[in-house]
């Protein structure tokens, strides 16, 4: 009995559990990357009455809220294909506040993101470099862990592409990722370009994989000597014997080769 009592407590903490995840449906459409220009889209569910939607603020790599908000525009949140009115929070110029209407289950959020700032550019004519935090937006209840993203990306035509994530489903210049915590889609970036190599740095049939993907804006940019390929993987090898330990399932370096980026 007590067995029986055990197991009806963890089915039930189970379903609790899985009730508080967020799932969103994320689509990159990039066939305007050489023009600096990526187009988001997001299907969010919802509940009825007011909703906080935020743009990340924190980022990897920086100590200071500088998520690249000045690069959203165009910020359209539809349900049941109308438009519904938004308001800028009065406060916090990250935050975005909305009421969904009552029957309302899903919001449609679409928005571009300009990836040029006048100095420097995401993207050129040949490659892209992709960072997840630019393209996403999300409801500010919870944490970043409480919201899965199934992430999905059109490319250019004949471009190829590099991340961590894995694949779920791929056709033609379109590729749908299986499903992220947030936290894991902002830490898992993505680099395309009709120039690629892929590298394996590790031994074949590694249980931690390490891989070199590779973007140029040539062919020949992407040549690479056998003693500097010994030279990388090396340095995987070094790495494990220095730190004893790999805190990865797999890696992959990201190596974009550009004047233009």
């Amino acid at each position: 009995m007590k067995k029986l009592c055990l197991l009806t407590v963890v089915l039930l903490w189970a379903s609790f559990s899985a009730a508080q995840f967020t799932r969103v449906t994320l689509h990159v459409d990039a066939t305007d990357a050489p023009r600096n220009i990526l187009h988001s889209t997001l299907t969010i569910p919802v509940v009825p009455g007011p909703l906080t939607l935020v743009y990340p603020k924190w980022i990897p790599g920086n100590h200071r809220p500088t998520g690249p908000i000045h690069n959203m525009v165009g910020l359209h949140i539809r349900a049941g294909g109308k438009d519904l009115e938004w308001q800028r929070d009065l406060v916090d110029m990250y935050a975005f506040q909305v009421t969904v209407p009552e029957g309302v289950k899903e919001l449609e959020v679409s928005f571009d993101t300009v990836t040029w700032n006048g100095k420097r550019s995401a993207s050129s004519s040949h490659v892209m470099d992709l960072n997840w935090n630019q393209v996403i937006i999300y409801p500010a209840s919870g944490s970043i862990g409480d919201v899965l993203i199934t992430p999905s990306i059109r490319l250019p035509e004949g471009w190829k592409f590099g991340t961590s994530l894995e694949p779920a489903q791929q056709s033609g210049n379109s590729v749908t990722f299986r499903q992220v915590s947030m936290g894991e889609l902002v830490d898992s970036p993505l680099i395309a370009g009709d120039h690629y190599r892929r590298a394996q740095l590790s031994r074949p049939g590694d249980q931690f994989p390490n891989v070199m993907d590779l973007v140029a804006e040539t062919e020949a940019a992407l040549q690479m000597s056998d003693q500097d390929l010994a030279s990388y993987k090396q340095l995987v090898e070094e790495a494990v014997k220095l730190f004893g330990a790999r805190h990865y399932e797999k890696y992959h370096f990201l190596v974009t080769l550009s004047d233009e980026t």
